[in-house]
């Protein structure tokens, strides 16, 4: 499954997630109650490594 990585806003605070794209991020943020969120642009090799780890919002 291919996913991209984005920053959610969560209590004033910014978090990372993996989506299936931004419809799929979108529709989970409004059924969360997530109002503010941004796609992340260019990672190093290790935040890449990192972030496989991260939840995935389909």
């Amino acid at each position: 499954m291919k996913t991209k990585v984005f920053e959610i806003k969560i209590f004033g605070k910014w978090s990372k997630v993996r989506a299936t794209g931004m419809n799929a991020l979108n529709k989970w943020c409004e059924e969360n109650g997530v109002k503010e969120w941004r796609m992340v642009g260019m990672m190093s090799i290790e935040e890449l490594k990192q972030s496989q780890s991260l939840t995935v919002v389909a």
